[in-house]
């Protein structure tokens, strides 16, 4: 039978709180000895513990843990388990109330009335859209920078930043909010001075309104942007930032509204601005995309809502080797030139030698499939980010097509994963033609892979045409793959 001890807490916050411990093994531990004191038929709580009352037998045996007398065998060997039991529970006591007070801290007070943002393509909480404002032969820099997206009310909201408009204010912000045209709010503007014809005029400038001849018909049509490539909006502006107080400025108004198209696949937005007596301004914006080499792991949850350490897995994932008549012969010859690596560097210990082990086993693996290509430092533009990938894998046929991007790394796996996010998914919504994989056409696919050259990473960038728009946001999934140690004696087989 076990020993139980109950140990009640020093501190009067948890004067209530009482820890119970099994002691395991504690009649193994004293089974070699035998207690010399006198026995008793009621034995008691000593020094706070409970002794074990019964044997295997079913008689009573006390087991005395303090109060043994010294010439027991059984007093310095009980003495010191009890310590050693004692301290451990304190110890466990103190972590937990540590856990308890960091879970306190870190809790949102404001968790049951904060709004949750939501999000589409480039529309969310931290995006950013730049370009030029002209109006005849002037033009202006401008940047949006989008504070708060609700699709479920149809709006939005952000700053609005322009350069050089009027000479007293050099840079100018104002804070406008946005109606999204849907289920909330029509085609048909009916306020700020707006008429249907006014409607009209300014719609039909974009290109998908090209052939509506009535915009009356509009009126009671549902727009359903979740599945369009365009997201219609009304930006209205309301008050100067930081001084809201300021009303009118020379030179500037921001009277009027803006009549904006979005679009999903490009990130691009149009804008006409509208007011009775002011000058047509043309509003020409890009999603503000960053260089591969600059993303962090936090822009991965901004773009995809994603977290690295929770998105799924393959599954399951084929590790078998490709059987081709060359596959041996390319293998023996691959393990040459990394026997050669392993003998002049070892593992590898930076950058510059991981790409040695790296550049030869994907060129081995490209070699194996002679349809396909290895390209160093292509350049290339996604929706979300811009530059040279280290690798690319394409087609021998139609060299637009990207089927893979490698990513290496030589400590920080986490970066060139989510460098590799981003990458995957801009050879899929590059400004070259979608690439379209999968069977009956329907699916859009590009896979990447991470590496340090011991360890690998896979991962898989897809958009499904058939429930969603290729602008609508991808879904991913990774697998990794057993690491490959160098200096081990198993490399070959891990390599293949």
């Amino acid at each position: 039978m076990p020993v139980f001890a109950r140990i009640a807490t020093a501190d009067p916050v948890e004067a209530t709180s009482i820890t119970a411990i099994t002691l395991d093994g504690t009649t193994e531990i004293l089974q070699d000895a035998i207690c010399t004191c006198p026995t008793t038929d009621c034995p008691a709580l000593i020094d706070g513990i409970l002794p074990d009352t019964s044997d295997c037998d079913g008689h009573i045996a006390p087991i005395h843990f303090q109060g043994h007398l010294s010439t027991c065998p059984l007093h310095l060997d009980s003495a010191s388990i009890f310590a050693q039991m004692k301290q451990l529970a304190l110890l466990k006591q103190q972590q937990h109330l540590q856990r308890q007070k960091e879970a306190a801290r870190r809790r949102d007070p404001f968790e049951f009335v904060r709004l949750i943002p939501t999000r589409t393509c480039h529309l969310y909480p931290g995006s950013r859209f730049q370009g030029k404002q002209r109006s005849g032969n002037h033009s202006y820099d401008v940047m949006v920078d989008i504070k708060d997206v609700n699709l479920h009310d149809s709006t939005l909201c952000g700053y609005l930043h322009i350069k050089g408009l009027t000479e007293q204010y050099p840079e100018l912000t104002t804070f406008f909010d946005a109606e999204i045209i849907g289920p909330e709010y029509s085609f048909l503007t009916r306020k700020w001075d707006a008429s249907e014809a006014t409607d009209e005029e300014h719609w039909t400038q974009f290109e998908p309104f090209q052939g509506v001849e009535n915009m009356c018909r509009l009126e009671d049509a549902k727009y359903d942007y979740r599945n369009k490539d365009y997201i219609f909006m009304r930006w209205k502006e309301h008050f100067l930032v930081p001084d809201h107080r300021v009303e009118g400025i020379a030179g500037a108004s921001f009277a009027g509204f803006y009549y904006i198209c979005y679009h999903k696949q490009s990130g691009q937005i149009n804008g006409y601005y509208y007011h009775q007596s002011s000058d047509n301004l043309l509003l020409e914006l890009v999603f503000e995309s960053k260089s591969y080499s600059k993303l962090e792991p936090g822009d991965i949850f901004k773009y995809y809502g994603l977290r690295l350490e929770n998105f799924e897995e393959f599954h399951p994932l084929s590790r078998s080797p490709v059987d081709t008549v060359d596959r041996e012969q390319t293998l023996d010859d691959l393990f040459k030139v990394v026997t050669v690596f392993r003998e002049c560097m070892g593992s590898p210990l930076n950058e510059s030698e991981t790409c040695c082990y790296v550049n030869v086993i994907l060129a081995v693996a490209v070699q194996i499939l002679p349809e396909l290509t290895l390209q160093r430092e292509r350049v290339v533009k996604g929706r979300r980010g811009h530059g040279p990938m280290d690798y690319s894998i394409q087609s021998r046929i139609d060299d637009k097509r990207i089927l893979g991007i490698t990513e290496t790394k030589h400590h920080d796996m986490d970066q060139g994963l989510t460098q590799n996010l981003v990458q995957v998914e801009s050879a899929i919504t590059d400004v070259s033609p979608l690439i379209k994989l999968g069977r009956a056409q329907s699916t859009l696919k590009s896979y990447g892979i991470v590496t340090d050259s011991k360890n690998w990473i896979f991962v898989e960038c897809k958009i499904d045409e058939d429930t969603n728009p290729p602008q609508s946001c991808p879904s991913y999934r990774r697998s990794n793959l057993p690491q490959i140690e160098y200096s081990g004696n198993k490399w070959k087989d891990q390599t293949k």
